[in-house]
């Protein structure tokens, strides 16, 4: 009796190697929205409000594309690239806020861009 080949399987093992030239790998969609949103983010840093409104997405997907596996060095560096925004955003803020006058309200809303 003849033994029946599933659809889509070779009965020799080399065979399915030969196949793939190259490793096949996942699509890098989320790492690339995190590299993308962390360069966005990093560049607009100077408007605080601006800056974080990019940086905290680009966080997200950057922590989303490392569980699901997807290029672990692309989604790093978006993730990297938010944090500095953040901390450059913030460190903007301090600084405004701390150079301004007495008026600390109106300090923080031009350090946030707002007024």
């Amino acid at each position: 009796m003849s033994e029946q080949i599933p659809v889509g399987r070779h009965p020799d093992p080399q065979a399915d190697t030969r196949l793939h030239a190259f490793p096949v790998t996942r699509p890098a969609g989320f790492a690339t929205g995190a590299l993308v949103l962390g360069i966005g983010a990093f560049l607009v840093a100077g408007v605080p409000a601006l800056g974080l409104l990019l940086a905290v997405p680009a966080l997200g997907v950057g922590v989303a594309a490392l569980v699901r596996r997807e290029s672990k060095p692309i989604a790093l560096t978006g993730i990297v690239l938010a944090a500095a925004a953040v901390v450059r955003g913030l460190g903007r803020v301090v600084f405004v806020a701390s150079s301004s006058s007495a008026d600390v309200p109106a300090a923080l809303a031009r350090a946030l861009g707002v007024g």
